[in-house]
This record gives structure tokens, C-alpha cells and sequence, in this order.
């Protein structure tokens, strides 16, 4: 009986010991600075001008966008210009005129909409360009190196163009398509060696 009390008083010492630290690995769980950040994007305003919402990216970057206006209380409009880039400038426009929390805007070029974030930043909008960065620096960029894309491309054809079954063992870099009659079919420069 003895053996009996001191198994049932240690099973449940264990037992009071593992759920305090659960309660307590639930309690850590939770990153610092979380709760007041969530609690700053309830009622804020974003706009979304993609370079057109008929790409499967942009849809899925606002289906997941969407999920999470919902889940943290902001509003999330998209302004879709449908690859036209005067569309583009009036949907930056009207969107600057609006004066939301954010713009994200998925640049045509780097030029095109060059003026106008510099417009957004001046009238206080925040401005998170993505996919391509433009000419104007602006308070985000999440997207790809290009720099580091354009190198590591080279090196992979200057390895393939001047290997020892290559034809000729010279890069020739031409502007691909640039001065290609509309007509036809101008291979990329890349693969040109």
C-alpha cells in the first residue's frame, strides 16, 4: 500500500509539473511586440496595383492578402489596370488621392510609375513595391536580385559558350529583340553564344 501512495503521489507531482510547463511553453509562444503590431493593422486601407490581376501570381498574392485583411481587421481593395499603363498612372492616382496606409504596387518598369511613389511617400503613404523595384526608392522592395540574377546567368553562359565543345569560345552580347522587326521571332541573347 505504501509502493502504492508513493507511485500515485509522484504521478501526480509529474503530472502538476508537466501541465505548469505547458502552461508555460504557451505563454512563450507568443513572439513580443505581436499582439500591439496585429492590433495596428485593424481599420488601416490598402490598394494593390498589380500590372494586371490576369496573372496567376497576382491572384494568388491577393487570395492570400485577402485571408489575411480578414483575419486582421484591415481592407484590402485592388486596383487593376489590365497591362495598361495609362490605367496603371490613373489607378496610382486615384489611389494617391485616396491617401491609404499602403500602397503595393507591382511596377511595369522602372519608370512608369517613378513619379508617382515619389508623390505617395511625399503625401505621407507608405509604398511596398514588388516584383520589380523602380527608378524612386521607396519605404520596400520584396522581390528578386536582379543584379545578382543578371551575374549568375552570365557565368552559367560564359561557362556554356566557352567550354571545350563550345562552337566559337565568345559570348556575344546582344540587346535581345531590340531591334527585331514586330514580326518576327527574335531568339533570347541568352542562348546565343
Amino acid at each position: 500500500m505504501k509502493l502504492f501512495k508513493n507511485c500515485l503521489f509522484a504521478g501526480l507531482t509529474a503530472l502538476a509539473l508537466l501541465g505548469a510547463a505547458n502552461v508555460g511553453t504557451a505563454q512563450e509562444t507568443d513572439q513580443v511586440g505581436r499582439a500591439p503590431y496585429l492590433e495596428t493593422l485593424k481599420g488601416k486601407k490598402v490598394i494593390f496595383v498589380p500590372i494586371s490581376q490576369g496573372m496567376d501570381l497576382n491572384q494568388a498574392w491577393v487570395m492570400v492578402w485577402q485571408r489575411h485583411a480578414a483575419r486582421y481587421g484591415f481592407s484590402l481593395e485592388v486596383r487593376d489596370p489590365n497591362g495598361d499603363t495609362n490605367a496603371g498612372i490613373r489607378a496610382m492616382q486615384g489611389a494617391i488621392a485616396e491617401k491609404p496606409d499602403l500602397i503595393i504596387v507591382q511596377n511595369p518598369d522602372v519608370q512608369t510609375y517613378a513619379r508617382l511613389l515619389k508623390q505617395a511617400q511625399a503625401a505621407g503613404i507608405k509604398v511596398l513595391q514588388v516584383n520589380m523595384q523602380s527608378a524612386t526608392q521607396t519605404d520596400s522592395y520584396v522581390g528578386n536580385d536582379w543584379i545578382e540574377m543578371g551575374r549568375l546567368e552570365m557565368g552559367e553562359l560564359a561557362k556554356h559558350c566557352t567550354g571545350p565543345n563550345a562552337v566559337s569560345h565568345k559570348v556575344v552580347g546582344l540587346p535581345a529583340c531590340r531591334r527585331a522587326p514586330p514580326t518576327s521571332t527574335c531568339e533570347p541573347a541568352s542562348t546565343r553564344c
